[in-house]
């Protein structure tokens, strides 16, 4: 009796140092709203706007930071 092996091959990704890929859920800094957002590992910060308090913040997806920005 012959029998066939197959391989299945994974290719692991590793994002750049301290990268985040996926989505991560974020607290708005000012009034504590719960936000699901999508992480760009290609880019060290992003810049949102609550829809509860109108606040504009800041995310940096390499330490995690969550911060206000000027207004």
């Amino acid at each position: 009796m012959e029998m066939d092996v197959y391989f299945f091959m994974e290719e692991f990704i590793f994002p750049e140092e301290g990268g985040v890929t996926g989505t991560r859920n974020v607290n708005c800094p000012a009034c504590d709203t719960s936000f699901d957002l999508n992480v760009d590992s290609g880019n060290t910060g992003d810049r949102f706007l609550c829809s509860s308090c109108a606040c504009e913040f800041g995310v940096n997806w390499v330490d995690g930071t969550v911060f206000l920005l000027e207004m």
